[in-house]
């Protein structure tokens, strides 16, 4: 009597194998650009608060990061950071994503916890993950109002 595996039970296998990752590499794929979206989200908000203690200590808002009290990141290997200063007083803050959405908070003296836009681009995933963080029927090609949710 022979031992092993005769060559369809090793296809089958495979073709198991296959279509279990097949399933799971796009969940995780998803996973991943919504934790790494996540975070540019919460280095925008750590922004937004250091600009509102600015703005308390001196009645304005700034583009400078240096004057702010928070580690602001020049960037990383998925987001850019940007502040924006217009004439009108108010400021953009922007993550620029490399590898995933683009988000922009809005912020005025008016408004302590600015609106955050996701901006999805032309990536249908990236809409997914603007959806999955808050945004309300997120489509390519628009900018989608988040939430603001408190951490």
């Amino acid at each position: 009597m022979k031992k092993g595996f005769t060559l369809i039970e090793l296809l089958v296998v495979v073709l198991i194998i296959g279509i279990l990752a097949a399933i799971a590499l796009p969940q995780y794929q998803r996973a991943v650009g919504k934790a790494r979206a996540a975070e540019a989200l919460s280095v925008l908000y750590d922004i937004a608060e250091a600009e509102n203690l600015y703005y308390m200590q001196n009645g304005e808002l700034t583009d400078n990061a240096d004057l702010l009290t928070v580690q602001f990141p020049t960037g990383s290997s998925h987001y850019t950071y940007d502040i924006v200063k217009f004439a009108d007083g108010h400021i953009d803050i922007a993550a620029n994503g490399r590898k995933g959405p683009s988000f922009i908070a809005v912020q005025t003296i008016d408004f302590p916890k600015p609106p955050v836009y996701c901006k999805p681009g032309v990536s249908a995933a990236y809409a997914k993950i603007c959806n999955a963080l808050g945004a309300v029927d997120c489509q390519v090609g628009t900018a989608c109002y988040l939430k603001w949710t408190e951490r």
